[in-house]
């Protein structure tokens, strides 16, 4: 994502538009290949390196923000470490104890100061059984400009540009209010793919049949409608841009505060938003997915936890996209309903349409961690589970017992996904 002084936008009429770039320009094509080529070459260097060389590069290019805003994204692509023959703590506390035993300690000996820099290393070196040379870099490998590039994934340049436009649009929409999507699609493993993607990022999110046939609207929080900015509920918002583009159809409208000025941001099918990111139709955390060894390597549990691509229409109100299902032996199924980011009135709300419309057999599992200020949890109704961090899978099964049902029908008949 590019930060805040890295954006390229300008507004007009009350409406925020980014400064696309061209992906088939040749001279973008060429910088955007260079830079690539930059970090490669720099794997195993410092991070101190690699600024010397994007300086050289910057230089006094007119692309000069353009630049920065490109070597962001490829850092973001990149895994920086120390790397040190010993703790550069431990070995810091060696180096200035023996330094002040044999102070003063001069650039060359002479007859009076005989002690020298290269003296104290060759001693430590000795002591510790490592190069004079590992010494000296390892003395400050934990400062930031030391890192050393350890891993970097690589792309192609087109790709690398094809990012800058996604990231503009993505960074920008980090300082919205409210988010509002027009949809519809004839293929209905994209539109699952939005939802899980909404489902995987713990936004708070209603969905709205619209009056015009097979289309949806979808009215997302923004972070900055919480009750403080969040960085992380902002950054999961806009990370779901990539499965948006891939519907067929498609309207994003959000409201942005721009230079402390509310504005209006749109993006279409016309804007150039490209993505390599392969679709996906199922997103689990990792919190699931301990949740789901727990439960299925349970040998004294003869539940099982599975994967569910069941979408519910709550009467054209909202939907429910059930985040997994608890199957029992003997038929019965529990589903399962993570919620993320909630608000009393918003957890209020889909308490009520889930009682009157939602299917049987539903358990609600709501975060006390991820809850927009101070609000605490209600009497919770008798199929709420709270969690701090991780589910309890004790108390889940214990609800599963008591609210699961055998399906009336199969799971996957029309009636059940008739949102699409």
């Amino acid at each position: 994502m590019l930060t805040a002084d890295l954006i390229q936008a300008y507004v007009r009429q009350k409406q925020i538009r980014p400064k696309y770039i061209s992906t088939e320009k040749p001279d973008l094509l060429k910088l955007a290949d260079l830079l690539i080529s930059i970090y490669l070459q720099h794997k195993n260097k410092t991070r101190q390196q690699l600024n010397e060389a994007l300086k050289d590069l910057i230089g006094d290019s007119p692309y000069f923000i353009l630049i920065k805003g490109l070597a962001k994204l490829l850092d973001d692509r990149s895994q920086w470490d120390i790397q040190a023959a010993i703790d550069p703590v431990v070995l810091r506390d060696h180096v200035f104890l023996l330094a002040a035993s044999k102070h003063p300690i001069v650039t060359v000996a002479t007859d009076k100061h005989t002690t020298t820099r290269e003296n104290i290393f060759a001693e430590i070196a000795e002591k510790l059984s490592i190069t004079k040379q590992q010494v000296e870099d390892s003395l400050y490998a934990d400062l930031k400009l030391a890192y050393r590039l350890i891993e970097h994934k690589t792309l192609s340049p087109t790709e690398l540009l094809q990012k800058y436009n996604l990231s503009l649009a993505q960074s920008i929409l980090l300082k919205s209010s409210q988010v509002t999507v027009t949809f519809s699609t004839k293929r209905p493993a994209r539109a699952r793919a939005f939802f899980r993607a909404i489902k995987f990022r713990k936004l708070m999110y209603q969905v709205q049949k619209s009056p015009k046939k097979n289309e949806w609207i979808v009215i997302l929080d923004g972070p900055m409608s919480l009750f403080g900015p969040s960085s992380r509920y902002g950054l999961g918002l806009a990370l779901i841009l990539p499965s948006l583009i891939q519907l067929d159809s498609w309207k994003l409208n959000s409201t942005v505060t721009w230079r402390h000025k509310q504005v209006n941001f749109v993006l279409t099918p016309e804007d150039p938003l490209l993505t390599s990111q392969r679709l996906r139709g199922t997103f689990l955390s990792d919190e699931e997915k301990i949740l789901f060894d727990r439960i299925n390597k349970d040998k004294k549990s003869v539940w099982q936890a599975h994967r569910t691509t069941l979408i519910f229409d709550l009467n054209g109100e909202d939907i429910l996209v059930p985040d997994f299902e608890l199957r029992h032996p003997d038929g019965r199924r529990a589903l399962v309903e993570i919620l993320g980011y909630w608000r009393r009135s918003y957890l209020e709300r889909r308490s009520q349409l889930l009682g009157r419309f939602g299917p049987p057999g539903l358990i609600l599992c709501v975060s006390r961690r991820l809850v927009d200020g101070k609000e605490k949890l209600a009497q919770a109704g008798a199929n709420i589970l709270d969690f701090a961090h991780v589910i309890q899978k004790k108390k889940l099964l214990e609800l599963a017992e008591k609210f699961a049902v055998i399906p009336k029908v199969e799971p996957r008949i029309p009636e059940q996904i008739s949102l699409f």
